[in-house]
C-alpha cells in the first residue's frame, strides 16, 4: 500500500532526530540467572538440627525479578518412623527461607519431604510468607541471606524415637535461580527498512 507524500515526510523527520537523538530499540525478554551456593552442601542433618545460613551477592536491580527457585541435588537415604505402633517412612523436610528485612515478610521453598531413598533433584519457587506481605527490595542492598535447612519432620502422635531411624541426605548442589526481565537493544532502523515501510 502507499503512503502520502506527507506520511512518508513525516517517518523520515521522525526516524532521522532517532538516529540524531542516538535513540534505539529495546526488546523485553526474560533471563535466567544461577547463583550457586557450594558453601551449603554436605551432609544433614545437622547437629541438634540445625539451620544454615549463607549471604550471597546480588549487582542487579530487584525490580526487575519475576520468581525466584530453589534448585536442590544430592542423595537421600530414607528414614523409618515407629509411630502409634506402625512403622512408616520418615520424611525428610529440604527448603530455604529469605528473610525480607524491608517488609518483615519472609520467602519460603520447599517441594515437601522427600521419602524415597536415592539421588533426587528438585527445584521449588520462593512463596510469600503468611504472617506478611514480602518483597525482593532487600536484595537492593546487593546482598541477600538464604537460611538452608535439611531436617527429619516433625513427629507427631505418641511415636517410639528409640526404634526410629532417622533420614539423611547428602547434598551436593544448592542454586538460586532468578527470572529475571532484561532488556536487548535492537539493530536501529536504517533507510533500507524505511523504504521497506512504503513499497
Amino acid at each position: 500500500m502507499h503512503r502520502s507524500f506527507r506520511q512518508l515526510t513525516v517517518l523520515i523527520v521522525a526516524t532521522t532526530m532517532a538516529f540524531g537523538a542516538g535513540i534505539g530499540i529495546t526488546e523485553v525478554q526474560a533471563e535466567l540467572v544461577e547463583i550457586p551456593l557450594p558453601e551449603l552442601a554436605g551432609t544433614y542433618p545437622l547437629a541438634g538440627y540445625a539451620e544454615l545460613a549463607t549471604t550471597f551477592p546480588f549487582l542487579m536491580d530487584p525490580a526487575n525479578i519475576i520468581s525466584v527457585s530453589l534448585r536442590v541435588t544430592g542423595t537421600l537415604t530414607a528414614g523409618t518412623l515407629t509411630c502409634d505402633g506402625f512403622t512408616e517412612p520418615w520424611p525428610m523436610d529440604i527448603g530455604g527461607f529469605m528473610p525480607d528485612d524491608t517488609s518483615g515478610g519472609w520467602w519460603w521453598a520447599s517441594p515437601g519431604g522427600l521419602m524415597t531413598s536415592g539421588p533426587f533433584t528438585f527445584t521449588a519457587e520462593f512463596q510469600g510468607s503468611f504472617s506478611g506481605p514480602a518483597t525482593w527490595n532487600f536484595l537492593g542492598d546487593e546482598t541477600g541471606d538464604l537460611i538452608f535447612s535439611a531436617i527429619p519432620a516433625p513427629i507427631v502422635g505418641l511415636c517410639a524415637e528409640l526404634e526410629s531411624v532417622e533420614p539423611t541426605a547428602v547434598v551436593d548442589e544448592v542454586v538460586l535461580i532468578l527470572d529475571m526481565v532484561s532488556t536487548v537493544p535492537i539493530r536501529p532502523l536504517v533507510w533500507g527498512t524505511t523504504k521497506a515501510w512504503y513499497r
